[in-house]
């Protein structure tokens, strides 16, 4: 911990002790949470921290802290101090029996929790927590530590700290202590099944970060990301998790086969990628499918609405027909707009047209391939034309 009590009962940072700034000739220090004595631990190596005696019983102060994330807190202490931001270090807060790494209130009746994230947590203590402050009405922000910076893949325990800005689009925002500067990782995405991720990174300091969701359309960055979809990949895909018997591509088989489909005859409205797709576990072609399914039945010519489609989202997220990641951040409107996102697809693909806001009249039917062969000739004119 960074913040303990004197006897006087006020509370004294371990740098104040640390460069000789505390006038106090007692040094007996205690915890703010559970109040028993702790001592002071520094060095050349280590951030100046308190830490209790052994057996202690305290459950709210871990004695497993990294120097990152001591560190951590403190320049983020220091930031929003710099800020002039109203901020309180480890503030204990009896009505949760929970300790935030630090209390900010950028406005006086709006106080966030920040969480500095530095090891693993299950995804139900991180609810858990995040239930526990909503509920007394603290907003809350966990911020991921360097180890967990965004690489290849958006790891599950990288998802829980997923966010969404209109403009940012799905970001992730890791504290990279050693550079004391915040590394965004905006616009999230998978260019195709299995592929890695794409996003743009920048570092930024704090008032950096406050300008990033100050921005207007109009101001905001134009570099975009090059993505890089592949018709063929994505049906090389499938073939792979055939032959290695992937669970996810049997079960997709027993209902393309079901339904009167192969590999083979599947429509390239099936392949056709979505903005955020990925946030979806189940194989995008699955979905796809049953969705192209579901048009299919009600036959060319007819008109469906919002309501219908609202509907049939609901049954199939009844019947475990898809599986969100778990994005406890990410409003359920942002995650479902993926299914609208593909039906803009459709129409473009002149499957669907839009009648209204809340209206689609279906048109032509996908076309479903006879020969392999067939397939990957157009698949290969499509890749080029993407190019």
């Amino acid at each position: 911990m960074y913040v303990a009590l004197t006897v006087k009962n006020e509370h004294i940072t371990a740098d104040q002790i640390n460069k000789g700034n505390n006038q106090e000739v007692q040094h007996v220090y205690f915890c703010p949470g559970c109040h028993e004595k702790v001592f002071l631990k520094s060095g050349k190596v280590i951030q100046a921290h308190f830490a209790h005696f052994r057996h202690s019983n305290c459950s709210l102060f871990s004695e497993g802290e990294t120097q990152e994330h001591l560190a951590g807190k403190k320049l983020l202490f220091e930031w929003f101090s710099n800020e002039n931001i109203p901020c309180q270090l480890e503030a204990y807060l009896p009505e949760l029996h929970q300790r935030p790494d630090l209390l900010i209130w950028p406005e006086a009746d709006r106080p966030i929790a920040i969480e500095f994230q530095c090891s693993p947590l299950s995804f139900e203590k991180m609810l858990e927590r995040t239930e526990g402050y909503r509920k007394n009405g603290y907003e809350v922000l966990w911020i991921a530590g360097s180890k967990f910076q965004l690489k290849r893949q958006v790891t599950p325990f990288q998802q829980l700290f997923l966010r969404h800005h209109p403009l940012l689009g799905i970001y992730f925002i890791c504290l990279r202590e050693d550079k004391q500067l915040f590394e965004i990782y905006a616009n999230i995405s998978v260019d195709q099944p299995g592929g890695s991720v794409r996003k743009r990174a920048m570092l930024v300091d704090l008032a950096g970060l406050k300008k990033w969701f100050d921005m207007s359309e109009s101001t905001v960055p134009t570099n975009e990301i090059t993505h890089n979809f592949s018709y063929q990949k994505s049906h090389e895909y499938l073939i792979r998790g055939r032959l290695y018997q992937n669970p996810k591509m049997v079960e997709f088989q027993k209902y393309i086969y079901y339904h009167g489909y192969s590999l083979i005859s599947l429509p390239k409205e099936v392949y056709i990628p979505v903005e955020n797709e990925w946030i979806i576990k189940t194989i995008p072609h699955f979905w796809k499918m049953i969705l192209l399914e579901w048009i299919k039945e009600k036959g060319s010519g007819k008109i469906f609405s919002k309501e219908e489609l609202d509907a049939k989202i609901e049954d199939m997220k009844k019947n475990k027909e898809f599986h969100f990641c778990l994005l406890p951040f990410i409003e359920n409107t942002i995650k479902e707009k993926v299914f609208y996102s593909y039906l803009s697809k459709l129409e473009k693909q002149t499957v669907l047209t839009s009648l209204n806001a809340r209206e689609w009249r279906i048109n032509n039917l996908p076309y479903t391939y006879k020969y392999e062969s067939e397939k990957l000739d157009e698949f290969e004119k499509l890749d080029k034309k993407e190019l």
